[in-house]
């Protein structure tokens, strides 16, 4: 019975990893290097919310004056900050001259990552993930975008190094940090929205 739980639980993982790489965004990635910050905007008419830096790229939403927003870098890409709504959680891109950056520093966390044991098995690092809130959370880990469901499972393979993450609920401020992740390991992340 241990041994059909087993093969249960292996299947599961897989599966889980699946469809966790199957959610992952297939959008082009523009390199940003994570310096958060919070931004504000500043037309009084409010900017559109796009979903590549660029203004014939497609319109995610509209976001209303004064909106707080967090913004990855001060680093634009085609005069757009790449951002997240804080209301909605959505990521994308707002043209510069909408917002304001503050003063306001956004500081990355560093532990968010249990490491639960050593694993000659895991050719790479190994990520358990668990979306512990009643919302969909978006994960962006190195440039790459995952959505997870709410209360869901999922396994996620990593390049051994620092693995900088974002992870954003609607409502709510998004995590922010970075961990650094061996080669043999395995590690475990829960996602709430408390």
């Amino acid at each position: 019975m241990k041994r059909i739980f087993n093969i249960f639980l292996i299947f599961c993982l897989y599966a889980t990893s699946m469809q966790a790489q199957q959610l992952m965004s297939e959008l082009p990635t523009y390199k940003v290097n994570l310096e958060p910050l919070i931004g504000v905007v500043t037309k009084p008419e409010g900017i559109e919310l796009y979903d590549e830096p660029e203004p014939e790229s497609f319109i995610l939403d509209s976001i209303a004056y004064n909106t707080e927003l967090f913004v990855f870098s001060s680093k634009t890409i085609y005069g757009y900050y790449k951002v997240v709504d804080v209301s909605s959680g959505v990521i994308g891109w707002v043209k510069a001259s909408g917002i304001k950056i503050t003063d306001v520093k956004v500081e990355a966390s560093t532990g968010s990552f249990d490491k639960i044991r050593e694993n000659t098995d895991v050719q790479n690092g190994m990520l358990y993930l668990y979306n512990d809130s009643p919302t969909r959370v978006t994960l962006i880990m190195n440039n790459k975008t995952y959505y997870l469901p709410s209360y869901q499972f999922t396994a996620l393979n990593l390049e051994p190094g620092d693995i900088y993450y974002v992870a954003t609920f609607p409502g709510k401020m998004p995590e922010v940090g970075v961990e650094k992740v061996e080669k043999h390991a395995e590690y475990e992340m829960v996602l709430d929205k408390q």
